[in-house]
């Protein structure tokens, strides 16, 4: 049995993506740079879709990350899979980036891009995206295949991310 394809934007950081994923695997994507988001993102869409063999009706469902990250980004994201949810009849549903950022760091510390041991069981890392004034919207994670949240997410300095003397992913 095949899982329906799903899609997924995440226009909150810097470098925009689009995904199409199905049967627990990415089969196709595109990235591009937030400041062209709103002029290019349903180009974008159509190109992983073309890519995928997936037309926009045969989606399951579409996703959105609802931040934290670029208001603007954010919006246009939401909007997107609001509309494609209102237009399709799709399921749809907003996505915590923090959980997100902490899974693609899960992935780098396990194909041996980033240096830690994601299986060791004190394996943990900092979630960080710019909060502007000094601070930063942070949470830790304790990572694996599914990475869980080993506190509530909270502004933190950039002094006080250090002083956790973890491994910080994000942006900003």
């Amino acid at each position: 049995m095949h899982d329906d394809p799903i899609l997924v934007l995440d226009t909150a950081s810097p470098v925009v993506s689009v995904a199409i994923g199905c049967d627990g695997r990415i089969v196709a994507q595109r990235t591009l740079e937030l400041r062209r988001s709103s002029e290019m993102l349903l180009q974008a869409v159509d190109e992983a879709l073309d890519e995928a063999g997936v037309t926009r009706v045969e989606l399951g469902a579409v996703a959105a990350s609802r931040g934290p990250g670029s208001f603007t980004g954010l919006r246009i994201g939401l909007a997107t899979a609001i509309g494609l949810h209102q237009a399709l009849g799709l399921p749809a549903t907003g996505l915590d980036g923090r959980r997100l950022l902490a899974r693609a760091a899960a992935e780098a510390f396990s194909s041996g891009r980033m240096a830690a041991d994601p299986e060791a069981a004190d394996s943990a890392a900092v979630v960080a995206v710019d909060a502007l004034r000094g601070e930063w919207s942070s949470q830790r994670f304790r990572l694996g295949p599914a990475p869980e949240a080993l506190e509530r997410a909270q502004l933190r300095s950039g002094d006080e991310l250090l002083a956790l003397d973890l491994p910080i992913v994000g942006f900003g």
